[in-house]
């Protein structure tokens, strides 16, 4: 998920495979990335195993991105707040699954974050 949210801020056209057990984790994965990088204007196709990333020309700024309540989709999005230093993630709680220090380390680092 990280790999696909890297190419789209990089706009690098790529393909995953192996990818149709994200379906079945905290949140729909796929989809879930799919929906929120639409946000950003990219076009994410799923297949049965595979995730396409499809980057914009010019990314779109929404404000808003829903974490999915999935931990690895609030962290994977974080990216964007290196572009954008308004995004806001709904539900940040959702680290403390697997990396509770997450927004501490990231503060460490420079990050601002509230």
């Amino acid at each position: 998920m990280t790999m696909a949210v890297l190419c789209a801020i990089n706009r690098i056209q790529a393909s995953f495979t192996g990818v149709k057990n994200l379906r079945i984790k905290e949140s729909n994965r796929l989809v879930a990335l799919q929906k929120e990088l639409g946000k950003f204007g990219v076009d994410v196709h799923i297949f049965e195993d595979e995730l396409r990333i499809d980057p914009a020309d010019e990314l779109l700024h929404p404000i808003v991105i829903s974490g999915h309540n999935d931990h690895r989709m609030v962290m994977a999005f974080t990216a964007f707040s290196y572009l954008y230093d308004d995004i806001v993630i709904d539900d940040p709680a959702a680290v403390r699954k697997s990396y509770p220090e997450f927004w501490d380390e990231l503060r460490r680092i420079g990050f601002e974050v509230e």
